[in-house]
């Protein structure tokens, strides 16, 4: 069976499955698979996690809209002065221990100053 007919098979059931994240996600990942920089199976999981973040993604939407809750609140816009007991990093470090398992900006930020942190008591 020529690789091109599977693929157009998989592609088939994705839109059968009403996968169109997996579906959006199929060619970057073929790549990353046929270039050898992930096995099948991290391949197939990762397929798979880019669909149900954006399903989850739209079930809080949706509930969101269905408590008619408009305005979205985050930590990045939450007042620590308002509320000075709570510490602020603690918060965002759990935030980021159990966060969605993508790397935003300010996860990156972090990870990059606990990276220099440690290569600064690793010098001493």
């Amino acid at each position: 069976m020529s690789a091109p007919a599977v693929m157009d098979r998989v592609r088939a059931h994705l839109v059968a499955l009403k996968m169109p994240q997996a579906l959006s996600a199929l060619d970057p990942q073929m790549r990353r698979l046929e270039a050898a920089e992930c096995s099948a199976l991290e391949f197939l999981e990762t397929l798979l996690a880019e669909e149900r973040a954006m399903r989850e993604t739209r079930r809080i939407k949706m509930s969101l809209m269905t408590a008619r809750l408009t305005a979205i609140k985050t930590l990045a816009t939450f007042d620590f002065a308002f509320q000075p007991g709570l510490d602020r990093n603690r918060i965002l470090a759990e935030e980021v221990k159990n966060g969605d398992g993508d790397l935003d900006s300010r996860e990156v930020h972090i990870e990059e100053a606990c990276l220099k942190a440690l290569a600064l008591y690793e010098a001493t």
